[in-house]
């Protein structure tokens, strides 16, 4: 029983990890294109500065799968 609840549980957490990370990447889109529309150099670097944050989550994820997979 005690597995069962375990994974019960793992999945609800990553449920909710994902419904956050999903949240938080739209309001980074919304951000980045209300800076976008702007089209000033503070502006500019604001909005690529969300793009390489997006890219680094991007990143971060593959590689920790990519971790799981050799060490699993």
């Amino acid at each position: 029983m005690a597995v069962h609840f375990g994974a019960a549980y793992g999945t609800v957490c990553i449920r909710d990890l994902r419904k956050v990370r999903l949240q938080e990447a739209q309001e980074r889109d919304s951000r980045r294109e209300g800076l976008s529309r702007k089209m000033e150099l503070p502006g500019l670097v604001d909005s690529n500065r969300l793009l390489l944050d997006k890219c680094h989550i991007i990143a971060t994820d593959q590689a920790k799968k990519a971790v799981g997979s050799t060490v699993g």
